[in-house]
């Protein structure tokens, strides 16, 4: 029985990860896993949808808050580079641009 209080509840839920459904600075932490690499492989959208999905995870994650992206991008890859300059800045200062990004 003790164990079974000291477990963390889950609760799963399916959104369009380009428009949530949630309050601004609701989240402590934000998390994507190979979702941006998904809809980057779409040829006439994927850079815009990208921009999307982290303007949003930007616009709910809390002062302070964390963003961790899991991706085959190589941020020391000249591909990697040019990802972060044309998708992962303007998405993170759409969300949010009055935050202090650091790109680790």
């Amino acid at each position: 029985e003790s164990q079974s209080k000291s477990r963390l509840s889950v609760e799963y839920k399916v959104h369009d990860a380009r428009d949530l459904p949630y309050s601004d600075r609701e989240f402590h932490v934000v998390i994507d896993k190979g979702t941006l690499d998904a809809m980057l492989s779409h040829k006439e959208d994927g850079k815009d949808n990208c921009i999307k999905i982290l303007s949003e995870s930007a616009r709910i994650l809390e002062e302070n808050g964390y963003i961790l992206i899991v991706s085959h991008l190589n941020a020391n890859t000249l591909e990697g580079l040019t990802w972060t300059q044309e998708i992962l800045v303007p998405g993170l200062k759409g969300g949010d641009s009055t935050s202090d990004w650091r790109i680790e």
